[in-house]
């Protein structure tokens, strides 16, 4: 593979994109790596990948309907696969609070690959909670959406993977929560009178889209008045 640099990660979305969701050379490397593709022909950074994992054109969509034909993959290929595989299993036990092996220990480099895989999940359960569209305006595009918690990641680890902290916010609105320019009671968006005029276009006639389940917590919610929001 000749670009080493690309992280565990990033690897296993290539991968997963192509054995189970089937898509192209080229839409991985778009979406994916971020890198263009030409219309005919492109998507060579994904091949080179993909053929670093013996991965050939055969073996696109053999995940698609289960994992039981991940034995035809090569050792490094599973390894990955199963490390992450398993990291998703644990985060929808937590998610449901079903339990998880307490026994398991993790490095700096699992732990960091862990809390983008935990955040994935998260926003797969937000997205189906509140219907695939943001919770305080229209927009539904997906890379626009974002897992927004209420009492914040770094604050309290306890609480991360609790649907009852999180909120589903397009990019602006998360940034405005997140920055304590708007926060939400139990029913009403509040808006910060520190919020400048030239941005307070965005907060106009906002109301909260409650979930089909899960509702924020009132407790969560009063703390984020109380410690975030800029009165």
């Amino acid at each position: 593979m000749r670009n080493k640099n690309i992280d565990d990660y990033t690897l296993f979305k290539v991968l997963y994109a192509y054995l189970v969701n089937k898509q192209s050379h080229r839409s991985i490397q778009r979406e994916i790596l971020g890198i263009p593709a030409n219309a005919n022909g492109g998507g060579y950074v994904t091949m080179d990948i993909l053929h670093h994992f013996n991965i050939r054109n055969e073996h696109k969509g053999l995940l698609g309907k289960n994992y039981d034909n991940i034995s035809v993959l090569d050792e490094k290929a599973r390894q990955l696969i199963e490390n992450f595989i398993e990291t998703i299993r644990e985060a929808k036990n937590l998610i449901e609070r079903k339990p998880i092996n307490p026994n398991k220990k993790d490095t700096d480099k699992n732990a960091t690959v862990k809390v983008r895989v935990y955040q994935d999940v998260l926003k797969e359960y937000l997205l189906e909670n509140y219907n695939h569209k943001c919770a305080f305006c229209e927009i539904d595009q997906p890379e626009l959406l974002i897992a927004s918690h209420i009492v914040p990641w770094s604050v309290d680890k306890t609480k991360r993977l609790e649907l009852e902290n999180c909120i589903l916010l397009c990019i602006m609105h998360d940034k405005l929560f997140d920055k304590g320019f708007i926060t939400l009671n139990e029913n009403d968006v509040l808006v910060s009178k520190k919020l400048k005029q030239s941005v307070k276009c965005h907060t106009s006639d906002l109301s909260f889209r409650k979930p089909l389940q899960n509702s924020p917590k009132i407790e969560y919610l009063k703390w984020h008045q109380e410690f975030i929001f800029k009165k």
